[in-house]
Order: structure tokens, then C-alpha cells, then sequence
């Protein structure tokens, strides 16, 4: 009768069921890794080594649906996450819905409880279609959801009052990337394939598109977009039709939006088989905690590029028995460093790596995940406030 499979009812669950969509460290030190699956679950994992090991989950937040990666504030104390309501429907899947909406978390709450309620919910936006973009200022005063259709709603982040709000964005498709560039603009970009700069005004948004530098025209798709620590420079990851022996193929790029203009960040496009469309989706760019790196994942391999002259410096093969990385984040707080600590996923599985800044190979140092094995035995303690479950690993969990 359930319109989507509720984890939150399954008090042992570890990990991740569903694939992982999104990972994040939490910022200004890294000591907890976000990972967050289609099913609407983050789950908040220890990332740093010490004498409690790592990789370990402390907490699991629930949003019920999702749909948009989350965003998490530049100090590091909000989580904000695209979700919904359902209801029952009558207890048919036919006449059930979903009532879209954006929830937020404290994050000192992740260490309080392990399955902390929300700090704030924002409802009544986003009634029919779902949140695919979210983000939070830097002053941490405002929050905005947008989705497909191209809604955008700027939420104020005290009380989740509504500040100002847009509708048809973007031809009215879906937004795929929003950032505040400052407490008062937004950037975004679309399915549309163009980016937009937002102004609030009142209570609207006015809107203007960003140009492209000479000579440079706009995708078909813009998939995802990454803005740099200081906000003055993003990344979009897109997606361009071209004609190839007759029919149209796809071929991916980055494109680097900088105050002098735009530039592409691989001197070949990637391209898109006609028979694995959905390549265009396994990959990832992210900027160091500094913005003078910007990893792009791909393909299995991690490239670290320069941000100064756009030069590859690094390159690393990240296969973990025949895993291949699909998405990667840099830690924060990584200066007068040696390597660079990040980590990828694949599936349910999120990996930490040591990257050495000479090129030398790169160390995998820890996995986070739920039990690997199918072959998972349980036992509850003799007094039953235990129960102790095994396959590869060892767990044990307050009954």
C-alpha cells in the first residue's frame, strides 16, 4: 500500500538499498562523508581515521523521496534535500501522490541521534512536480528548491517563509543545477541547455540569460552544474547532438563560466554511444576545498586538472574489484597537504582514496557500505538488547 518503499521502518538497515545519487563531505574539516540514494535516504558516515576506525554510519536522514542532489551550507551546519509527502490514495498505487517539498537538517543533529528529525520543512511550492535542484546561501539566510518546469522558490531559513519565487524557467523545462552566486542572485542551468542569473526583487525573480564567450553555443542538455568554493566560477557538465554517418549522437563536455568568459574543459568531447545513452550520467566534477583542483570522474579514472592554466596533472585508475567510480567529492581542509583525500562511489558502495600529489598510485583506504554479502546471519544477545548480524563484517545494533 506504500506509494514508495519506506526504510525508515526497518530499524537494522545499514547502508544503502538503492543506488547512491549524490556524495558530499560536510564541511570545514570532512569528519562526516553524505551519501544519498534514489530512495530519499542520506546516510551520514565517520570519515576520518582515528581509534574508532572509519566508515562507520552515525546517522540517517529522510527525506521519503528523491528526486535532487542535496546541498549542504558552507560552514557546515545545514543539509538541505528535495523530498515529498505521500499519500495513501485509498491504499491503491494508482490514486496515491506525492506532495513535493524540501527538507532541511541540522547538522549537529547527526551526531544526537541516529535518525534526527528535520529542522525545517518547506511545503506547499512544489505541489505537482518534483525538486531537482536545491541550494543554500552563504550566509545560510536564504534556501531555494527549484524542479521541473522550471519553478524556483527562495525560502527564507529561519521560518521557511517564502521570500521570492519564479515559475517557467528555463522554456519550462527542468533545472538542473542552482547556485547562490550572492545572498541576493542565484545561478541555474537547465535541461534547456542555457544558464540563467536570478535577482531578487521583492518578491519575484527577474531573470537574465548568461552568455556563452564567441564562437561557443549552447548544448542541447546541461546535466549537472558544480560552482567553485568562492562562488566566482562553475562547472557545467552538458551534453551536445551531433550528426555522425547520418544520425545524431551524443557528446559530453565540461564547460568552465568564469567573469572572462567560458572555456571547455577537455579538448575532445567525450562520446556518447547510441547504445549507452545513460553514459552521459556516470561522472562527476568537483572543486577542491581551495578551487585550484577540479577532479572530473569518468569512466573508472579520476583527472585532476589545474584551475589556473587548465592543465590534467593527475590521473588515476579507481577500480575496486571490478567497481568502477561514477562520482567523486574532494575533503575539505586538505592544506600544506601530501594527497588529496576524496571519494567516489559506484552502485551502493562509496570508497575513500588517498591521492598522492607526485602522481604515484592512488591508496584506497576505506569502504562505506551495507553488508556486502548475501549470506547475512542474525542473532539477537541472550537479554535481547542487542542483535549482532554477519557476513563480511561484523555489526551490532541497540535492539
Amino acid at each position: 500500500k506504500d506509494l514508495l518503499f519506506d526504510p525508515s521502518r526497518n530499524m537494522f538497515l545499514e547502508g544503502h538499498i538503492s543506488e547512491i545519487s549524490t556524495i558530499k563531505f560536510v564541511p570545514p574539516k570532512g569528519e562526516l562523508l553524505l551519501s544519498a540514494d534514489y530512495f530519499g535516504s542520506i546516510s551520514a558516515w565517520d570519515a576520518i581515521p582515528d581509534e574508532n576506525g572509519v566508515g562507520f554510519e552515525r546517522s540517517r536522514l529522510f527525506s521519503e523521496y528523491s528526486f535532487s542532489e542535496f546541498s549542504v551550507s558552507d560552514d557546515g551546519s545545514l543539509i538541505l534535500a528535495g523530498g515529498a509527502d505521500s499519500t495513501s490514495g485509498n491504499g491503491t498505487l494508482e490514486e496515491a501522490k506525492l506532495l513535493h517539498k524540501g527538507v532541511v537538517w541540522q547538522t549537529e543533529d547527526l551526531l544526537k541521534s541516529p535518525n534526527p528529525a528535520p529542522f525545517l520543512e518547506l511545503k506547499g511550492q512544489h505541489p505537482n512536480f518534483a525538486i531537482t535542484a536545491v541550494a543554500i546561501s552563504p550566509s545560510v539566510s536564504n534556501l531555494v528548491t527549484a524542479g521541473r518546469r522550471g519553478r524556483m522558490v527562495v525560502w527564507n531559513a529561519s521560518d521557511a517563509t517564502v521570500v521570492a519565487s519564479a515559475d517557467g524557467r528555463h522554456n519550462n523545462d527542468q533545472v538542473s543545477g542552482i547556485f547562490f552566486e550572492s545572498e541576493t542572485q542565484l545561478v541555474s542551468s537547465g535541461y534547456d541547455g542555457k544558464v540563467f542569473r536570478s535577482t531578487i526583487q521583492g518578491r519575484e525573480l527577474i531573470v537574465e540569460p548568461i552568455q556563452r564567450s564567441v564562437g561557443q553555443i549552447d548544448p542541447a542538455f546541461i546535466i549537472r552544474m558544480r560552482p567553485s568554493p568562492d562562488r566566482k566560477r562553475f562547472a557545467t557538465t552538458e551534453v551536445s547532438l551531433v550528426n555522425d554517418a547520418g544520425s545524431k549522437t551524443g557528446q559530453l563536455n565540461v564547460t568552465i563560466w568564469s567573469k572572462e568568459g567560458t572555456r571547455m574543459l577537455l579538448p575532445q568531447p567525450i562520446r556518447i554511444p547510441q547504445n549507452d545513452k545513460e553514459l552521459a550520467f556516470r561522472h562527476d566534477v568537483s572543486w577542491s576545498s581551495g578551487g585550484s583542483e577540479l577532479m572530473l570522474v569518468y569512466d573508472g579514472s579520476i583527472g585532476i586538472f589545474d584551475t589556473t592554466e587548465w592543465k590534467l596533472l593527475r590521473k588515476f585508475n579507481c577500480e575496486v574489484r571490478g567497481s568502477r567510480p561514477i562520482r567523486g567529492a574532494f575533503a575539505p581542509g586538505m592544506d600544506d597537504r601530501i594527497s588529496d583525500r576524496i571519494a567516489t562511489f559506484d552502485g551502493r558502495i562509496s570508497h575513500m582514496w588517498d591521492l598522492p600529489l607526485d602522481g604515484s598510485a592512488g591508496v584506497h583506504t576505506a569502504e562505506f557500505r551495507s553488508h556486502a554479502r548475501y549470506a547475512v546471519a542474525a542473532s539477537y544477545s541472550s537479554d535481547e538488547k542487542f542483535v549482532a548480524t554477519a557476513s563480511e563484517t561484523l555489526r551490532v545494533f541497540d535492539a
